[in-house]
């Protein structure tokens, strides 16, 4: 049984407690600093802010002066040294990355647009990681912790960092499977639009060349686009001919709209109850104008189970009549 006494073991435990006390002072000095460089920045604001109102407000309109003329490089150093810092737009939070590797790129990604839209905020490296470990959720928060705890350098770069992240949690397409990806791909039902979008995306993956991607892109497209771009001139590079077959296919969707909304048309119009000869209204489309064998009803019989519109024209032509 171990001796709880043992010098040994309590050196040991007083070391381990003196690392953790240390890599916590040192999360905390890297805290510090960030909030130290942001309350610098606002005071700066704060300031350039105060002295332009003490300009605005100790201005007299009476007294005109003359100023004597500035050289170039004094003119830009005076209008640099009064204007006010732009302000920087408010964005919402990217979504949280809880360590699915299909979406781990999309995190820094977003990110990196952050820290381009408001540098003044992130303007150390060290403050932009502890950002994006705020964005961080379940086991890749567990991760970013411990290397933010005990391995601190990694956390000195940006780069650095993000490559870490991608090197434990990101599973990109493997130049092969893209390939395989891209030969199973086809258009089907869906738009030529939507199959560019699998398309493309697929391609950046890939080791293929453009002269490959045009060749499989241009084989996969459906029969009826094909038939349209073999009279014409063939494209030259693989985003012309991309641009044609989206215009080829949205074609054939305003016919196919077309076809349905003539198709309807044609069946309210044939059902429609014939107009008089001397109508000028008359329907453009071909029917069948043969009716079928009714009933013979009497004349009232009859009448009664028109419209109301058309009864009425009936008993006009029947008074004419007599």
């Amino acid at each position: 049984m171990t001796n709880p006494a043992d010098p040994g073991q309590l050196r040991n435990t007083v070391s381990i407690q003196e690392a953790t006390i240390g890599r916590r002072k040192e999360l905390l000095r890297g805290l510090v600093e960030g909030v130290q460089v942001l309350a610098e920045h606002h005071d700066r604001a704060l300031d350039s802010l105060l002295e332009k109102f003490r300009g605005l407000s100790g201005r007299q309109p009476t007294m005109v002066v003359t100023p004597q003329p500035l050289s170039n490089s004094a003119a830009s150093s005076a209008i640099s040294s009064v204007t006010p810092p732009s302000r920087e737009p408010r964005l919402p939070p990217p979504e949280c990355f809880n360590g699915e590797p299909s979406t781990c790129r999309v995190l820094p990604a977003q990110c990196a647009l952050v820290f381009v839209l408001q540098p003044s905020s992130f303007p150390l490296d060290r403050s932009k990681i502890a950002y994006l470990i705020t964005l961080m959720s379940g086991r890749v928060l567990n991760w970013a912790t411990a290397v933010w705890e005990q391995q601190p350098a990694i956390c000195v770069s940006l780069e650095g960092f993000v490559g870490e992240v991608k090197k434990v949690f990101d599973a990109p397409f493997s130049g092969r499977e893209a390939a395989r990806k891209l030969i199973q791909l086809r258009q089907d039902s869906c738009s030529v639009a939507d199959y560019a979008v699998d398309f493309c995306t697929l391609a950046v993956e890939s080791a293929w060349n453009q002269e490959a991607l045009f060749d499989m892109f241009l084989h996969d497209i459906s029969e009826e686009v094909k038939d349209v771009i073999a009279a014409r001139e063939l494209a030259t590079n693989l985003d012309s001919l991309i641009a044609l077959t989206i215009h080829i296919d949205g074609q054939f969707w305003e016919c196919r709209w077309e076809r349905k909304f003539d198709f309807a048309r044609t069946t309210r119009d044939s059902t429609w109850p014939p107009s008089h000869p001397g109508s000028p209204r008359r329907s453009r489309c071909r029917v069948n104008t043969r009716l079928p064998d009714l009933p013979r009803e009497s004349p009232k019989t009859a009448e009664s189970s028109l419209p109301e519109n058309m009864q009425l024209a009936s008993g006009m032509e029947i008074q004419d009549q007599h």
